[in-house]
């Protein structure tokens, strides 16, 4: 009973539509707000690495062009990794699996760190 609870809860957050400018401007958190070593992944807030370089202490802009199912991936991904569940990632050949994941991995300052 307990276990289809949380699995309920961790299927409404991947649910979670993101839609960038619905929310009122006056209550967006910016990447100025946020700690060093705090970095927004497409709407989620996950640590960075303490190891993190001079030139990470602002936020970088994403090296990947930010579609709308790239967002929704990266949001997906974040997710997961801010719960602590495994994230297995599928797709053909060149549907830019990898991408997302050192993406992901040079945002939170862990480049190179990140387990295929």
């Amino acid at each position: 009973m307990e276990q289809s609870r949380i699995s309920e809860a961790q299927l409404a957050l991947f649910n979670n539509p993101t839609t960038p400018g619905a929310e009122d401007p006056h209550r967006r958190i910016t990447a100025n707000d946020l700690s060093p070593l705090t970095v927004n992944l497409c709407g989620v807030l996950l640590a960075r690495s303490n190891s993190v370089h001079q030139e990470y202490s602002a936020l970088v802009q994403h090296r990947l062009v930010l579609t709308e199912t790239t967002r929704h991936n990266l949001h997906s991904i974040g997710l997961a990794l801010s719960i602590g569940a495994p994230v297995l990632l599928e797709g053909v050949t060149g549907s830019g699996k990898t991408a997302l994941v050192e993406e992901v991995a040079r945002v939170t300052g862990r480049e190179g760190m990140y387990i295929l």
